[in-house]
């Protein structure tokens, strides 16, 4: 399967490390791989946006098994073998799945074809279908829950989930418990948050695929602002190659000791995407006197330059420039990136960051003004221009752009969390009390927002709603 790294250099959501790339090198030679995060990907894995393969195929049983992309491709037209089901029938039997008792559609039907309800497709850009390469079961149970697509209701669009789960029990029984931890997994992408114990318990569960332990890791930061030597030595040290990549990327969670203390190792990782990871976590710390710094600092530097033609290039070269606090040079760099590519929406978040800790508020505004005349449905960006307008004092402005911020990205609890604390900033606690009560279930009963409701109810001497909270 070595060569399955040639097809990831295209087939995969990543960052370039090298200026062009060699078929026979490994892909995180080549590029940085981008894990397993919302809003990319729906609760439990499956692909959401244009993601390619790679993040779909290495969640699935068939990668785990050793099946590789030329077993169902051809390796030099790369079209697949076959458009029937004889394609599956290459290792799976016949006389168990080729059976209208498995299949429950009539044989010559489109739901007759394995890949509509096990590789279901995506078409992005009105052109462009995608089909779903973790080879998952249609689980519209989980549908209910998560709020995640399943192959029956996209065919049935005129029925329910609650009607496919049922019919599926029917047909085949009860479906299997999903275990503890693919549970966490999808609690964590659906709600972005878990309690530590169990995010921890996540990470090291070496029966999960090393891409969602991995995706778990890089996650950490929505359940901790802090990490232990202790507690990521045996990640940086790790076997599996994303798991040391995560680590290398949630640097920051340490503290600078902990940090020299652990992370070298990380600089003379066998891969250069971790190198470079690693790397860009330790630039502020001041390793000058460090060959191995030097060299992943080299590579990191020389992997920017590769992508300076875009603005996420330039955004990315900031980074570096405000780790060695050189603040100026981000700003030109932010600024260039903003000119480049105008709709790329870090690019000004970060920019009006360093005006408002070089406290010059008048140009932190402005940059806010240029970027909502630009991008006017970006969650993080209405996000960000609210809680200027809190630090501003202007909080009945600041409940506008957390409500667009709740409409823009119905999933994240934290801008549900800032638009019912700034309603009760203002007064009207009733009214937040309300439609949170309204929201609560669909953030899947998060903590925080648990909490808020009971404080909400308290304040208003509500006991009914502090029953609600309290269930």
């Amino acid at each position: 399967g070595a060569y399955m790294n040639t097809c990831f250099s295209c087939h995969a959501l990543r960052a370039p490390l090298t200026d062009g790339f060699e078929p026979n090198q490994h892909i995180m030679d080549q590029f940085t791989p981008s894990l397993l995060a919302p809003p990319l990907y729906h609760a439990d894995g499956q692909i959401k946006e244009e993601v390619y393969v790679y993040g779909s195929f290495l969640q699935s049983k068939m990668y785990d098994e050793g099946v590789t992309c030329i077993d169902c491709h051809d390796a030099h037209s790369m079209k697949v073998k076959s458009q029937t089901n004889g394609l599956c029938l290459q290792c799976h039997s016949a006389q168990t799945y080729q059976q209208e008792q498995h299949i429950r559609h009539p044989l010559d039907s489109a739901g007759a074809q394995c890949v509509n309800c096990h590789m279901p497709e995506t078409t992005y850009m009105g052109v462009d279908a995608r089909r779903d390469h973790s080879f998952r079961i249609p689980r519209p149970d989980l549908s209910i829950k998560y709020d995640t697509p399943n192959a029956c209701i996209n065919c049935h669009q005129d029925q329910s989930n609650t009607w496919a789960a049922n019919a599926l029990t029917q047909w085949h029984g009860q479906p299997e418990p999903v275990d503890k931890s693919q549970q966490h997994f999808m609690q964590l992408m659906h709600n972005r948050t878990l309690p530590l114990e169990q995010h921890l318990a996540l990470i090291n569960d070496e029966d999960m695929p090393e891409i969602k332990r991995a995706s778990a890791l890089a996650m950490l930061p929505y359940s901790t602002n802090m990490l232990t030597e202790y507690v990521v030595s045996k990640w940086i040290t790790s076997e599996y190659p994303l798991i040391r990549l995560a680590v290398a990327q949630v640097g920051n969670l340490l503290a600078d000791e902990d940090l020299l203390k652990s992370y070298k190792t990380l600089l003379d990782d066998k891969y250069k995407a971790v190198r470079v990871a690693a790397a860009n976590q330790m630039v502020a710390i001041g390793l000058e006197d460090s060959s191995s710094f030097n060299k992943a600092f080299k590579e990191l530097l020389a992997s920017n330059e590769n992508t300076s033609w875009r603005g996420e290039g330039l955004f990315n070269q900031s980074l570096v420039d405000l780790a060695a606090q050189q603040e100026q040079a981000a700003i030109y760099k932010l600024e260039q990136s903003i000119k480049l590519d105008p709709y790329f929406v870090s690019s000004y978040v970060n920019l009006a960051d360093i005006y408002r800790r070089l406290q010059l508020l008048d140009k932190e505004a402005a940059v806010y003004n240029k970027a909502l005349n630009k991008v006017t449905k970006s969650a993080e960006l209405h996000y960000a221009y609210g809680m200027f307008l809190i630090r501003s004092n202007d909080k009945p402005a600041s409940i506008e752009q957390f409500k667009l911020a709740m409409k823009f990205d119905s999933e994240n609890p934290q801008y549900a969390y800032l638009y019912f604390l700034a309603l009760d900033a203002v007064g009207k606690t009733q009214l937040a009390l309300v439609q949170l009560k309204q929201v609560f279930n669909k953030y899947n009963k998060d903590s925080n927002l648990r909490n808020l409701g009971l404080s909400f109810a308290q304040k208003l001497r509500d006991r009914t709603s502090f029953e609600f909270f309290n269930k």
